[in-house]
């Protein structure tokens, strides 16, 4: 039935039909006949030409009973799914019947609560499916140096439907009486459903997202951190995040800083989505994420625990060589700094920097347990390479000595506990590969050999270790 012979069926037949709408409306939503494209059609022009009162009952009816039925299921992928296809039925009943109701019988503000409520549930409910790779798409607009065109994901052929979805439930919200300012005051509601449903609808309304600041942050704080905690509306939350960070002119706002309770959990989570997720684009873009988190902490003492956390203490080995860039741009941002007070910028950064200079473990070299193979294939090479990149670029940039990098204490301690160890494993690497028994990657190994050899030449001389 195509949607021109189903609208002559229904100017043929509304008498015998539209009074049937307050059971088929609720019949077909939970299921009692197949879902399919016929029927959807049909809901759609009840929608559009019954009368409208008896419509939105029949809706109100089902809403009712589909929240009922989301609560009772335990299968969280048959069950975001079935919403999403719901939610669309229910919003174009809405969009279609909420306009035509008469003045006099407009809903009551109990009836509104309600329906707010309901599709706070089904949007909460189907979020997965109404993400439309925002946050990536959010991440392109704010970091567009940082997109590898390799890993570049189609956001805008892929979220076509969801932003539709989106968008669409955010005008029935706010038909329903929804403005940001409510919205941005609900994200902070015990409900868990109307604290994510009212992050969608900041995340998708382009005029609150383009004016989000720190303080927005702040206030949506919980529903930030439970979209992220229980993997619901991630999209959301990492574009509304970005938003509230760094506006679309690319500049970082200055105005206010995160407090510690916010920068604290919001790190955790950062750093375990940015090791684990098994999307590359989207682990560079939760440390992008992580690394305006920790720039906007309220205090350097806060910046350089978390930095000493991630480089030196964070379970994740991909974490810990990533941080290091992290601690290496923190750092070099203080030392460029007007403000000479910046515990980044003195001698209190020097212990992470030390550690990081370490080997792990400490006896890596020393130890005959340690194998070329075994050391090629794990994340070691990597951090030293990393770590390397650190105390050269501080020798170099820290004219001043203002972190005691350049103390020839330091640089003899950094040559015992690491120069020297590394330079002698390579050699005896160089020996075993010459004798056709070194396998696993070389790329790593070469670029080992640089960073030390870098560092040897520009640091160790000046110094005559």
């Amino acid at each position: 039935m195509n949607s021109r012979h189903s609208t002559r069926v229904l100017s043929l037949y509304s008498n015998y039909l539209y009074p049937f709408a307050l059971q088929l409306i609720p019949d077909a939503l939970m299921d009692r006949f197949l879902l399919d494209e016929d029927v959807v059609q049909l809901l759609g022009l009840l929608g559009k030409h019954g009368n409208p009162k008896e419509v939105l009952m029949a809706a109100d009816e089902s809403l009712e009973m589909i929240i009922q039925a989301f609560d009772e299921t335990e299968d969280e992928d048959s069950r975001t799914h079935t919403a999403a296809v719901k939610l669309k039925i229910i919003i174009d009943i809405y969009g279609d019947g909420l306009p035509r109701l008469p003045l006099g019988k407009k809903f009551t503000p109990e009836d509104t609560i309600f329906l707010t409520e309901g599709l706070h549930v089904i949007v909460s409910a189907s979020s997965a499916h109404i993400g439309a790779f925002l946050g990536l798409t959010t991440w392109a607009e704010c970091f567009p140096n940082l997109i590898i065109p390799s890993r570049k994901v189609n956001t805008e052929e892929g979220g076509q439907p969801g932003r539709v979805l989106g968008q669409e439930a955010l005008s029935i919200s706010t038909l329903l009486g929804g403005t940001g300012e409510s919205r941005l005051q609900l994200t902070r509601s015990k409900n868990a459903h109307d604290a994510i449903a009212s992050l969608v609808f900041l995340a998708h309304d382009s005029v609150v997202a383009s004016s989000a600041s720190i303080p927005s942050l702040i206030v949506s704080f919980p529903a930030v951190l439970m979209a992220l905690t229980k993997g619901r509306a991630t999209d959301e939350a990492m574009s509304w995040i970005l938003r509230c960070l760094r506006p679309s002119t690319g500049t970082i706002i200055s105005e206010t800083a995160l407090p510690e309770e916010i920068v604290l959990p919001l790190t955790s989570i950062l750093v375990s989505i940015a090791s684990l997720h098994p999307s590359a684009p989207i682990r560079q873009m939760t440390l992008s994420i992580l690394t305006l988190v920790v720039a906007r902490a309220n205090s350097d003492t806060i910046r350089l625990q978390l930095l000493d956390e991630l480089c030196n203490e964070c379970p994740y080995p991909q974490m810990r060589v990533a941080a290091i860039g992290l601690a290496k741009k923190s750092i070099l941002e203080a030392l460029q700094s007007e403000q000479t007070s910046s515990l980044l910028a003195s001698p209190e950064v020097l212990p992470m920097v030390l550690k990081i200079l370490t080997p792990n473990p400490p006896d890596l070299f020393t130890s005959p347990s340690t194998t070329p193979e075994m050391f090629l294939e794990s994340h070691e090479p990597g951090r030293l390479v990393e770590a390397l990149g650190l105390f050269y670029v501080l020798n170099q940039r820290d004219t001043s000595n203002r972190t005691r990098i350049r103390d020839v204490e330091t640089r003899r301690s950094v040559h015992t506990t690491l120069l020297f160890p590394l330079k002698e494993f390579l050699s005896r690497m160089q020996v075993d590969e010459t004798s056709g028994e070194l396998v696993g990657p070389q790329m790593g190994l070469f670029a080992l050999e640089m960073a030390l050899d870098r560092v040897e030449v520009v640091v160790v001389s000046e110094q005559h270790l």
